[in-house]
C-alpha cells in the first residue's frame, strides 16, 4: 500500500517547495520515480537498505 501511495504522489502534479527542500532537494519527482521508487517493495522483509549516491 505504501509503495502504491508513494508512486501516486510521485506522478501527481506540482511540488511543494518546502517539502522538496527538506526531503529531496537535488532531484525532481520524475527522477525519483525513474531512479528511486520501485513498483514493488521488499522493505517489509527487513532485508533492504536504501542507498542514494549524489
Amino acid at each position: 500500500m505504501a509503495v502504491k501511495s508513494f508512486r501516486e504522489w510521485a506522478v501527481s502534479a506540482g511540488e511543494d517547495p518546502e517539502i522538496k527542500a527538506r526531503f529531496y532537494p537535488n532531484i525532481s519527482k520524475s527522477k525519483l520515480l525513474e531512479e528511486c521508487i520501485s513498483d514493488k517493495s521488499t522493505h517489509s522483509r527487513g532485508s533492504t537498505v536504501d542507498l542514494l549516491n549524489n
